[in-house]
């Protein structure tokens, strides 16, 4: 489900003046836009319906159809507009502006997502497809395609697109309905994923090219498909806005030409923001994942002093790393007391977001790795490694007692991946908080990659320092920096809200001893002293002294905010 978040913060900012000249565009699996979202968002786990509007009874007061009218309402002055949606309606969209000139303004969002959609899948599902179709009566075309997929030649498999395309369009519809019905049903059958199938279709031809991977290359390639979209942006200007651009992304831009051109403005230095790297060792998921205890111990070592503050302000920090080392060698996080929020690598979270501008502290625990798929793309077909090279690796690995990944290019092409990973997880913590512009925030970067202080600060503006916990001296040291950059980060923050709660008690007439709170309020956060506490409220509030308790000692109150 597409995420409107930024284009509403975007929308927001717009000038009343100019309002009426704008919309959000939205698709049909948005909340209230379609009557049958619900439903939708079960077909296309399955499938990709082009018609599933045509049959509807409700076309007349369908608040996603009446986005058309509104925007030919626009375009009908011949008055400049702005549009704002996400990548996958950029197509619709593009339908009602036909003859108009047109910029296109891509933000914070992978132009290879936009540009060269790749839908991939395995041979478990491609099997399930075959099994699923058999019992389907007029589909012949589909079950023979599906075994070409695994492993058949591409020109082999474009031959058979060639002879057979107007059929297999007609078994797709076929399939369709046999899938709706099974959903509507509710039926138990198991549903496979035809999505792969809807891409080929989509790509194939002249003005729609596609590449296919699959087994035919290697025993370890995918089975994937990516196609070529770059003719519905061609006839456009396009503006790229990213700071940390991926090969896949560069590629792209190739293709455009002069159609396209990146925006890219160094960060501005900011003291405020801090990355803390740990450069013991790569931490890679494999190792993590087989011995995971080392690298937790180090995670808890730099994160324990800032737990009672994130409890007591409410506030998560971000755990950016991979998903089954989230889950299985962080037990989903169970490992950890430290309150916090979990990012997966190379996910739509980890990049072309702001919901982490807010977040003071995040943690990296580990290299993001793209997996070895992932460089099956035309992006780097370039740089793959000859195909004998990648077989004699294959059998060699099977001699392995722990599996190494074979990778189809060499090891310089995904260490530039993964920094640009690091570089996109930073950029969504140490983004300016509007609210705060001068919030500081610290990151703890475990990873051995060779990343300057050149490189961070145009694409984040922080500083970095760079450090080893191998030694107990060296886990000492990080700890103690760190707990004065968590006391810098929290301590005016955790002061604030103090007083809020001390204001609200006065109103109510409360008697507060400035001991009693301050003990009390120190043992909750742990990063600030009670005698610390006490000198910044003495400072605030107007302290008498009177006898008290038992023996009539002498007793600090706190009985009003200083003038």
């Amino acid at each position: 489900m597409q995420s409107y978040t930024l284009l509403e913060e975007m929308h927001g900012k717009i000038s009343p003046k100019y309002k009426d000249r704008t919309m959000i565009y939205r698709g049909k699996t948005q909340e209230n836009m379609c009557c049958r979202q619900e439903e939708i968002k079960k077909y296309y786990r399955h499938i990709k319906p082009s018609n599933i509007c045509s049959n509807c009874n409700n076309k007349e007061s369908c608040i996603y159809r009446s986005q058309g009218e509104q925007l030919r309402g626009l375009i009908r002055d011949g008055q400049g507009i702005a549009i704002f949606t996400v990548k996958e309606m950029i197509k619709p969209v593009l339908s009602f502006l036909i003859g108009r000139e047109i910029t296109i303004i891509i933000d914070d969002v992978p132009l290879s997502d936009v540009l060269m959609p790749e839908e991939e899948t395995d041979i478990d599902n491609l099997y399930k497809i075959s099994k699923f179709v058999s019992n389907i009566q007029g589909t012949t075309i589909i079950p023979e395609l599906v075994p070409m997929l695994i492993d058949g030649p591409l020109t082999d498999i474009r031959s058979y697109l060639d002879g057979n395309h107007t059929k297999i369009n007609r078994e797709l519809e076929i399939i369709e309905r046999h899938v709706i019905e099974t959903i509507l049903t509710s039926s138990n059958e198991s549903i496979p994923d035809f999505r792969i199938i809807y891409s080929l279709i989509k790509g194939y031809g002249q003005d729609h090219p596609f590449t296919l991977y699959n087994k035919s290359l290697n025993e370890m390639a995918p089975i994937k498909v990516v196609l070529d979209e770059s003719h519905h942006l061609k006839q456009h200007r396009v503006f790229y806005l990213n700071a940390t651009p991926s090969q896949k992304d560069r590629y792209c831009m190739d293709i455009l030409g002069d159609y396209g051109s990146p925006l890219i403005k160094d960060a501005e230095p900011n003291d405020n923001y801090l990355i803390i790297q740990v450069q013991d060792a790569k931490y890679p998921a494999s190792g993590i994942l087989q011995n995971p205890e080392p690298l937790i111990k180090k995670i808890k070592t730099v994160s324990n002093d800032a737990i009672g503050a994130l409890n007591y302000l409410d506030e998560k920090a971000v755990i950016f790393v991979k998903n089954n080392v989230y889950s299985r060698a962080f037990e989903s996080g169970a490992v950890f007391d430290l309150p916090h929020e979990h990012v997966k690598f190379f996910g739509k979270e980890s990049k072309g977001t702001n919901d982490h501008r807010d977040k003071s502290m995040a943690i990296i625990p580990g290299t993001p790795i793209l997996p070895p798929e992932a460089y099956y793309h035309p992006a780097y077909e370039e740089v793959m490694k000859p195909k004998e090279e990648i077989e004699k690796e294959i059998e060699q690995n099977k001699e392995r007692t722990h599996k190494k990944p074979v990778y189809p290019v060499q090891n310089e092409i995904i260490e530039n991946d993964s920094n640009n990973e690091i570089f996109q997880m930073l950029g969504r913590i140490f983004r300016q908080d509007e609210s705060n512009p001068d919030k500081k925030k610290v990151c703890i970067l475990f990873s051995n990659s060779e990343i300057a202080q050149e490189d961070y600060m145009p694409q984040n503006g922080a500083r970095i320092e760079k450090c080893w916990m191998n030694t107990e001296k060296g886990k000492t040291s990080i700890k103690n920096r760190l707990k004065r950059e968590y006391k810098g980060i929290f301590i005016p923050k955790i002061i604030e809200k103090m007083c809020q709660e001390i204001e609200a008690r006065l109103d109510k007439g409360e008697i507060i001893s400035l001991h009693k709170f301050a003990e009390s309020g120190s043992d909750q956060v742990k990063i600030m002293s009670a005698t610390k506490l006490k000198i910044e409220l003495e400072l605030r509030y107007s302290i008498k002294t009177k006898p008290f308790g038992q023996n009539n000692r002498n007793t600090k109150f706190i009985v009003g905010k200083l003038s």
